[in-house]
């Protein structure tokens, strides 16, 4: 019989209160995590700039769009079971508009049972309230910590693993502008993305940044890939164009590291600047 205090959402705009099922992960195997690079590229002293032709990667491109979910009355052997048949640390909780109010993971059903400090998340440490709230807690909504810690889907990837490293989650809730529950974002399906070929990886690297112009400037640059590492090599004009070309590659999706090994005729990296 289907529990009415779960749902699985399928889709942004549809719900359906049906038994926890398997979740099913639809990461994009074959796309990769962004490297945690600065937010903004390096200067290159010129308009030129190569425009790489690949979307940047987003939270929608590699959410589960099949979460498990909890109302807020579901009940702690009920949580607890989702959790374990699903193979997964957390459920997002969600009231009857399917807003997300908060999140029920693993550690909070062990403070419940094991008497055990639940683990801060975020800048908030647990009060003493708290942890007496979830060690007798019997529903999600006393289980819960509120509010959740959650992703649109136009979060970054780069954004989203430092959300994930920051707050020392495993997953986040992904929501829209209304905060309805659209899917789900975990660390493995972050890493998931590292199965990208190196053969793909090349390809992309000499038609989105090598050959994203038609300059002369960029002929005699070699492109090697070796466990998603890219060596580039040959010569450039400038040593601003090397730059450029190196931060552009690092920007592709599967690239783990880009070795330099470019030789440019003029630097021009500490040219002064013109009035």
């Amino acid at each position: 019989m289907d529990s009415p205090d779960f749902s699985r959402s399928a889709h942004a705009t549809q719900h359906e209160a049906i038994s926890p099922t398997a979740e099913r992960h639809h990461s994009a195997l074959g796309r990769y995590v962004e490297a945690i690079v600065a937010d903004q590229p390096p200067v290159t002293g010129g308009t030129d700039h190569p425009r790489l032709t690949f979307p940047p990667l987003t939270v929608s491109d590699v959410m589960s769009a099949a979460v498990v979910s909890a109302y807020q009355a579901a009940p702690f052997k009920e949580i607890a079971g989702a959790l374990d048949r699903n193979g997964i640390n957390s459920v997002p909780v969600i009231d009857e508009a399917h807003k997300v109010i908060g999140i029920v993971t693993a550690s909070d059903l062990l403070a419940r049972v094991g008497h055990v400090r639940p683990v801060p998340r975020g800048h908030r440490f647990a009060g003493s309230s708290e942890t007496y709230r979830k060690e007798h807690a019997t529903t999600a909504k006393e289980l819960m910590t509120s509010p959740a810690i959650t992703a649109s889907p136009s979060t970054s990837i780069a954004e989203a693993a430092r959300m994930l490293a920051r707050y020392r989650v495993r997953g986040l809730p992904v929501v829209d502008r209304d905060g309805i529950l659209i899917g789900m974002v975990s660390r493995g399906d972050l890493i998931k993305l590292f199965l990208r070929s190196d053969g793909d990886i090349a390809n992309d690297v000499v038609r989105d940044v090598v050959r994203a112009d038609a300059l002369p400037r960029h002929a005699g640059v070699q492109v090697a890939v070796e466990e998603g590492v890219v060596k580039l090599s040959g010569r450039v004009d400038t040593a601003l164009t090397a730059r450029g070309l190196v931060y552009d590659a690092g920007r592709v999706p599967g690239v783990v590291d880009v070795h330099d090994a470019l030789e440019f005729d003029v630097d021009d990296t500490y040219l002064p600047v013109t009035p």
